[in-house]
């Protein structure tokens, strides 16, 4: 709708640079106005831009997309590589604890420690969400209850 309320007619067409004059003129005789041109050249992978990022770990894009939210698996292979970071484990007695789960990494292939690897400064990013989960205040109310038990 345009400022007088009344719906407004737009079309999108085709052009090559052969016919965009003899087509501006004859849109301008049909009653036409000039709305907007739109430009386009053949495309070069820019690594760096906001169009190469990947979506990061234990989030995924919404149905809607319009967002992100969390992806239910990564989330719990995160919480278990902090709670791993927290008992001092090594990173392949992670991955070990990774793949006992049953879980694997985006290109669905075991964890490794290098896959552990990487995935901490991701991990560090994401810790003072996943620290009020309930699924990590279980795993330290049953680290507490180990330790008790220990002792």
């Amino acid at each position: 709708m345009n400022a007088d309320s009344s719906p407004i007619d737009r079309v999108r067409e085709p052009a090559t640079d052969d016919s965009l004059i003899e087509l501006m003129e004859r849109r301008k005789q049909e009653g036409w106005t000039l709305a907007a041109v739109e430009w386009q050249r053949p495309g070069t992978h820019r690594v760096g831009t906001l169009n190469s990022k990947e979506v990061p770990y234990g989030l995924q894009v919404a149905h809607d997309f319009l967002h992100l939210e969390e992806n239910p698996i990564e989330v719990e292979a995160m919480i278990l590589v902090l709670d791993s970071m927290v008992g001092d484990r090594s990173l392949s007695e992670t991955a070990v604890a990774l793949n006992n789960r049953g879980l694997r990494d985006r290109q669905g292939e075991p964890f490794t420690q290098q896959h552990v690897f990487e995935l901490m400064p991701r991990i560090v990013e994401a810790a003072p969400d996943i620290f009020g989960t309930e699924n990590w205040r279980q795993l330290r109310r049953a680290r507490q209850s180990r330790r008790l038990q220990a002792v």
